[in-house]
């Protein structure tokens, strides 16, 4: 059998009916894909001209429009699936106790396939149809919050509402569609935005060092595009793997930061990619990390590069050197792919001129309270007086026909909706232990509450790490962490966030009960 390849180009096919319409309604989504208020206006522009929008009396209602838009990137017109019309989507900022009510209004052409079953679920499919993930934030993944098993077809509309906990730590997340079939060519296209959950008194934000620092959101993107169209390339693994990437810095190729010399800068850092993980160095310059995947460190950490997977998230100070132009760099990284690792290249220029200032760093950070370390003792069942542990793999294989694609598992199993891979008790915690038995690194994700790394690759980590996305290597690589289910039932999902292989089956779902 031939392999299917779905093209941007279908989705300029005429509109069709829709299935599940009595459904959808009974699930609060609308149909007609009219806004509900007025298209996000910004309350200001942040770095590179990016809109930001700010709730008013702690809640954020606007419209997040999903529609096939044209843009202007590296000096040649694209058009790509995006939030709002424009590549990145806007930035959100919020604070903990905040409200977020965005309305998703899909005014995307209808799917060509709208009124066919796919032949494989672990296919490319429904690719004009959209939901919301918050990715990383601790939230519930229930309707009419994060809810990644939520459909809003082309004509529809759904209003979220998406309360912060008012414990949440202060840190740097994003959000992108989660629709299964069609997240890889969402994000292909660049549609996806940031999101900011703002500290207040005892937050690493309101360090005094970081406070006076100047604040800059980096979203890097990996626009998968056709060169002859500058449409999203066809959904196909050789074609992307042949096909240079072009990289973005808040939709922009090349942008330029400026700093003055002396000057300290708290840069935020978002993958919101593909496929290919993020090694970043800045020339002449050292990086102090503060955070990772939105959670703080408890020290400074003085490191030359940052190397940091699809999807993760990381934050640190950089003190500007003297006056000069300098790369910032996506340096080499072998990811196991069975080719070459990319060559350095330089995504954004650093500017240091002007007049010297005189600033400081920190060297001690306020831990998050909502993530304190998990020890022996909170992993025992009371029950059976063992610890609560699992394993769980992520293993490749060739197609096996008539299904074209290759298959991605976790556990040996393709995804599948209708089954619950893994059940866990509210207000339990329990110690995982994840196994790549593939040859390329993955990176593991989990949706709603984050992770205490303690080993990789069996060897015990000196200082564990939280976070909510982590690489795992090849051949047998591991990373084993704790975590703990808190607040929130309901169903969720872990997976690698390399897309294309989350949507061909490398997934499962997860459910909290009470």
């Amino acid at each position: 059998m031939s392999k299917r390849v779905f093209s941007g180009r279908e989705m300029a096919m005429s509109r069709r009916g829709f299935l599940g319409a009595s459904a959808a309604m009974a699930a609060g989504i609308a149909l007609g894909g009219s806004p509900k208020f007025a298209e996000a206006a910004p309350n200001e522009l942040g770095t590179h001209g990016v809109p930001v929008l700010r709730p008013t009396g702690g809640v954020l209602r606007h419209n997040l429009v999903e529609k096939i838009a044209s843009n202007w990137v590296g000096g040649r017109r694209i058009c790509t699936r995006t939030y709002n019309g424009r590549i990145p989507g806007p930035v959100i900022r919020l604070k903990p106790g905040d409200t977020w009510m965005p309305t998703e209004v899909n005014q995307s052409p209808a799917n060509p396939d709208q009124n066919m079953i796919p032949e494989f679920m672990n296919s490319p499919h429904h690719l004009n149809t959209f939901n919301l993930h918050t990715h990383g934030l601790h939230v519930s993944p229930q309707t009419p919050a994060d809810a990644v098993d939520l459909e809003v077809h082309p004509g529809m509309s759904f209003e979220h509402t998406i309360a912060i906990p008012a414990n949440h730590p202060a840190g740097t997340f994003w959000y992108h569609p989660h629709n299964h079939g069609g997240v890889a060519m969402a994000l292909a296209g660049g549609c996806a935005g940031a999101l900011i959950i703002e500290g207040g008194p005892g937050t690493v934000d309101a360090v005094p060092e970081i406070a006076a620092a100047k604040e800059q959101v980096f979203m890097v993107q990996e626009l998968k595009l056709d060169p002859a169209t500058g449409e999203t390339l066809a959904f196909d693994p050789d074609l992307w793997d042949a096909v240079y990437p072009t990289f973005t810095v808040n939709g922009q190729v090349l942008p330029t930061v400026y700093m003055r010399p002396g000057e300290v800068q708290r840069w935020r850092w978002i993958v919101a990619g593909v496929d290919r993980f993020l090694n970043l160095g800045v020339e002449g310059h050292t990086l102090h990390q503060i955070a990772n995947d939105g959670i703080n460190f408890a020290a400074v950490e003085a490191v030359p590069s940052i190397l940091a997977a699809v999807a993760s998230r990381f934050d640190f100070l950089i003190q500007a050197g003297v006056p000069g132009t300098y790369n910032i760099v996506r340096l080499p990284h072998d990811q196991g792919m069975g080719f070459e690792p990319d060559p350095p290249q330089p995504i954004m220029k650093l500017v240091v001129a002007g007049n010297s200032m005189t600033m400081g760093l920190p060297t001690t950070l306020p831990r998050p309270s909502l993530h304190p370390h998990i020890t022996d003792a909170e992993l025992v069942d009371p029950v059976t007086i063992l610890p609560r542990t699992r394993t769980v793999t992520m293993d490749m294989a060739d197609p096996l026909p008539p299904n074209p694609w290759p298959l991605f598992m976790m556990d040996n199993k393709l995804f599948d909706s209708a089954r619950i891979d893994q059940t866990m008790k509210l207000g339990t915690a329990e110690e995982w232990t994840v196994v790549n038995t593939s040859p390329e690194e993955h990176p593991f994700h989990i949706h709603t509450n984050a992770i205490e790394v303690v080993k990789v690759d069996g060897v015990a980590l000196a200082t564990p790490v939280w976070g909510d996305t982590f690489i795992v290597h090849g051949n047998s690589g591991s990373i084993t962490f704790r975590t703990r289910f808190e607040d929130f039932t309901g169903q969720l999902r872990s997976h690698c966030h390399i897309s294309m292989h989350s949507d061909l089956g490398m997934m499962q779902a997860l459910q909290i009960v009470p």
